[in-house]
């Protein structure tokens, strides 16, 4: 089994393997292949360290850029240099679709899921994992609620669901294994190992509702 990664705790990526497991329902393949939405925050470049340590040269990373932010090809510059340091693939998802003043984070986000959708589906992979936490889904309850989603939306963000791609180009799966995690865990293992991060909240957009 290979080493974790300086600053990593080994049973934190015992636990994190474990998570990946359960919410894929069966252990990664040897020759699996595991997705990942990578913004740059910190929780999804701890799911990226962890990821990395738990399943080494099964893991694919992707940033997606919509040039809305003069700061986001940099930090997706900054996720590529790490990745390649790393010897993990990385692809930055270059999005220039205009998008209208309304519901602006709505549509990116549609516009995202797509891009990713497509770019999983080329790549083999058996699942697209992003970095929801237990603290996003505490955050995501309260906001339906506050939308009156009725009790179908307050079921929160699920472990798992399925996806398919606009055009008919295939199916996928997306999975959250960090749902368990408290957003100071995924802090503090990028903060202790001296891995990148930026701060920016809208990179934690990466997350699915």
């Amino acid at each position: 089994m290979t080493a974790p990664g300086p600053g990593l705790d080994p049973a934190q990526v015992a636990r994190f393997r474990a998570d990946v497991t359960d919410t894929l329902g069966a252990p990664l393949a040897a020759d699996g292949v595991l997705a990942l939405a990578v913004s740059g925050g910190p929780d999804s470049m701890a799911m990226l360290a962890l990821s990395v340590a738990a399943f080494p040269a099964r893991v694919r990373a992707a940033t997606v850029d919509h040039g809305l932010r003069a700061a986001a090809a940099d930090e997706a510059a900054m996720v590529a240099r790490w990745c390649s340091s790393r010897g993990v693939p990385h692809h930055t998802l270059l999005l220039r679709e205009p998008i209208g003043t309304a519901a602006v984070q709505a549509t990116a986000r549609a516009l995202r899921y797509d891009a990713l959708a497509h770019w999983v589906v080329a790549s083999g992979a058996i699942a697209l994992a992003t970095a929801h936490h237990v603290d996003d889904q505490a955050e995501t309850l309260l906001m339906r609620a506050v939308r009156g989603t009725g009790p179908a939306g307050l079921a929160g963000v699920r472990l798992q669901r399925t996806h398919a791609c606009s055009g008919g180009a295939g199916r996928f799966t997306i999975i959250r294994p960090l749902l368990g995690w408290r957003r100071g865990e995924l802090r503090a293992i990028v903060t202790d190992g001296a891995i990148p991060f930026v701060d920016d909240p809208s990179n934690d957009d990466a997350h699915f509702e």
